[in-house]
């Protein structure tokens, strides 16, 4: 099993063979992370659109965004950290069936925002997000410090969100969410080296390698919608 959990350590490609044979070995896992990634983020969003455009299924995915909520952290905490111990198509399902209940969760907000500024919003949030994945692909840094102070600054976010429900506090609603930009953006750079860092680890075992191309697609795609909810905050023209 691959350990997620801990921060990128110094393995090198002399350790596991010729290096033009693991940059393309690497190349190609890689490419499958981010298409099942933007699999993820594609059906969550066509998901979010369908439901809003019939009233009866929105009116029905708002009275229920707490069920939506709980399903999520749900599968977070007790089916997605076991993945890597199921099949390939188990992960394939669990993924997918996360980005599908995201997507309901989600789906208000395109009654809360105008379309053209959620499409604004996903346009910045994708330029921000590739430009920290390429930094954490390429540099030579260990990102473990980074990554802990973005977890850090994710909890404090979700603590401070808790207590906001009973301030309704519009200055604390703003603080928590340009922390949260900062740390989805520490968290993607940080998630990018991990990924990396995981095929050297199980790149000469194909079945590994595919469950955890599909566990790095969950990380990047949490990092992708958590920096896009939250700029939207900032960038998105309400309704």
């Amino acid at each position: 099993m691959v350990d997620f959990s801990n921060g990128p350590r110094d393995y090198t490609k002399a350790q596991y063979g010729v290096g033009a044979d693991i940059d393309t070995g690497l190349r190609s896992y890689m490419i499958k992370v981010y298409n099942y990634m933007a699999a993820g983020l594609g059906l969550s969003g066509v998901i979010a659109w369908l439901v809003m455009t019939n009233p009866v299924v929105a009116n029905l995915a708002i009275s229920l965004r707490w069920v939506w909520f709980i399903g999520m952290i749900g599968m977070a905490f007790l089916v997605l950290p076991r993945m890597m111990r199921m099949t390939e198509t188990g992960a394939k399902i669990s993924f997918f069936a996360y980005a599908a209940v995201l997507g309901m969760a989600i789906s208000p907000l395109f009654l809360m925002y105008t379309h053209e500024s959620i499409a604004r919003t996903f346009f910045t949030t994708a330029a921000v997000f590739l430009s920290l994945s390429i930094y954490g692909y390429t540099t030579k840094k260990d990102l473990t410090s980074l990554g802990t102070f973005a977890v850090i600054g994710i909890w404090g976010v979700f603590l401070a969100s808790l207590v906001n429900m009973f301030l309704h506090s519009s200055a604390l609603m703003f603080v928590t969410s340009a922390v949260a930009v900062i740390a989805s953006i520490a968290l993607t750079a940080y998630d990018t080296q991990k990924i990396k860092q995981v095929y050297y680890v199980v790149g000469k075992d194909a079945s590994a390698l595919s469950k955890a191309a599909i566990m790095g697609a969950l990380q990047l795609y949490f990092d992708f919608v958590y920096m896009f909810i939250n700029l939207l905050q900032f960038m998105g023209d309400r309704r």
